[in-house]
């Protein structure tokens, strides 16, 4: 059985290769012989990462169409050609962000499509998305699919009332099924994971940046972990809150893998986390939390979860409500933690449920 899995992988953000990590983990124990390649952004750093053949995705702009034509396109639609199936592998793919982002997605779903390929959509979040042209290249792509898998009900809701009738199946982020990280004894630290965006403004960085003072005056030590490597993206944000702090008082990361990725959750006693994938690691890790909720994708998942009380819109941060919230986890500890274990548990269940009916399918076409 040979599967393309093509999604936003090897650009330098760990939370859409936590997707990534967890699909091949799924595919491969429903066939241990399953051969994966990934349409990759940078195949060599996803091969290196996660020991399966990559090669570049389709071409979406004039710079990469021309290395395409002239590089990568042969090695890419012969690896296409010879698939049996092609998935499009989760996260926000799809939003209301800019019309490229989401034509991006949309061409490597068209490719399969015209190449007559089973196509799959596995762990997809739709926004709310006005364009009427982006929602039509939707509707096509996610009508021509098999089987569709979304990781919050709000993501279900919109794509049946856009007119998809292709049953639409709820099976939580990618991200837990990765297996159980390991335990390891809590420090007095705070984990910070924010991200670059044209609404932050200096109220927020003012905020963010009076709330960690005070936390340092309890004791705290603080993490700032970019999601998203680069000069730019999450490390810019981190560095500039950074300049309103004591210099022994926070280091910044930028973790190589998931493992250490979640090593460093584990150690940890609260998340204040914008990044998503920074709120589901510390789900994983039965971390308590602070979301900062920048998009719906942040707050469906977290709607679907139960835990939407544990989130703050970005657009009404203050220091008062986020301590507000830190009175609240520090009251509620064990309470919250435990929910954490069961929500991560049971989400972990889902996935294998899951992979009965995927097993089933692959089995009978």
């Amino acid at each position: 059985m040979k599967i393309i899995i093509s999604g936003n992988y090897g650009a330098g953000n760990i939370g859409d290769e936590m997707i990534l990590n967890g699909l091949i983990l799924s595919l491969k124990s429903i066939n241990s012989k399953v051969e994966i390649t990934v349409l990759s952004a940078d195949p060599k750093e996803t091969e290196k990462m996660h020991n399966v053949r990559a090669v570049h995705k389709f071409p979406a702009g004039i710079k990469s169409f021309a290395n395409y034509i002239l590089k990568t396109g042969k090695e890419t639609k012969k690896a296409v050609k010879n698939c049996d199936y092609f998935i499009l592998g989760g996260g926000g793919l799809f939003s209301n962000l800019t019309f490229r982002a989401n034509t991006i997605w949309g061409i490597q779903a068209e490719k399969a499509i015209s190449y007559n390929k089973k196509l799959l959509q596995l762990g997809q979040s739709i926004s709310p998305i006005e364009n009427k042209v982006v929602r039509r290249m939707i509707k096509t792509i996610f009508t021509h699919s098999e089987i569709i898998s979304v990781r919050d009900e709000a993501s279900k809701e919109r794509l049946e009332g856009w007119g998809i009738s292709n049953e639409i199946i709820f099976v939580p982020d990618y991200a837990f099924r990765i297996p159980k990280p390991k335990e390891f004894k809590r420090e007095k630290k705070i984990i910070i994971c924010l991200r670059e965006i044209s609404t932050i403004d200096s109220k927020f960085k003012n905020d963010i940046s009076t709330f960690l003072k005070d936390q340092i005056q309890k004791g705290y030590q603080l993490k700032f972990i970019n999601f998203k490597n680069g000069e730019g993206f999450d490390l810019k944000l981190h560095k500039e809150i950074v300049k309103e702090l004591p210099d022994n008082s926070y280091e910044i990361i930028t973790p190589v893998s998931i493992t250490e990725l979640f090593e460093h959750f584990s150690k940890s006693e609260l998340v204040l986390g914008m990044r998503l994938h920074s709120v589901l690691s510390a789900i994983k890790t039965q971390t308590p939390f602070i979301a900062i909720s920048y998009s719906n994708k942040v707050i469906d998942l977290l709607k679907t979860a139960t835990l939407e009380k544990f989130s703050i819109e970005q657009t009404k941060i203050s220091t008062k409500e986020l301590q507000n919230k830190m009175n609240e986890i520090e009251a509620n500890k064990d309470e919250i933690t435990e929910k954490l274990k069961i929500i991560s548990n049971n989400y972990l269940e889902e996935h294998l449920k899951f992979e009965e009916k995927l097993k089933k399918y692959f089995q009978h076409v």
